[in-house]
């Protein structure tokens, strides 16, 4: 991925929660440290794995980071969950991705992992 598309794809996942909190009521501390965590994470996840990181679900509750998708490999779900791990300090990870080869359409991957 090129310089320009990461910082590209960063931008676009900043601006997307950044507009999810401004129709809502103001966060409370909690809420706006989770969702650093969060921006964090999806950030350093398009910066460093070669795994499709817009596909990746990252979610923080209760100072947890959950991930949720699919990987192709099991070395690309143990690099997701690293990086994960390491952004913003070492924070526990539920690391729910799948393992599954790339498929054509969502359908696909929905009905593997039924």
């Amino acid at each position: 991925m090129t310089n320009e598309r990461s910082a590209r794809l960063a931008l676009l996942v900043a601006a997307g929660l950044v507009l999810g909190v401004s129709v809502g009521p103001p966060p409370t501390r909690a809420a706006a440290s989770e969702l650093w965590t969060t921006l964090e994470v999806k950030l350093d996840l398009i910066r460093h794995t070669g795994a499709d990181a817009l596909g990746i679900d990252v979610d923080t509750a209760d100072g947890v980071v959950t991930l949720r998708g699919f990987a192709t490999s099991d070395e690309e779900k143990a690099e997701v969950e690293s990086i994960a791990r390491g952004a913003g300090g070492m924070r526990p990870v539920r690391n729910l991705l799948h393992v599954t080869r790339r498929f054509a359409g969502l359908e696909d991957a929905r009905a593997a992992v039924e």
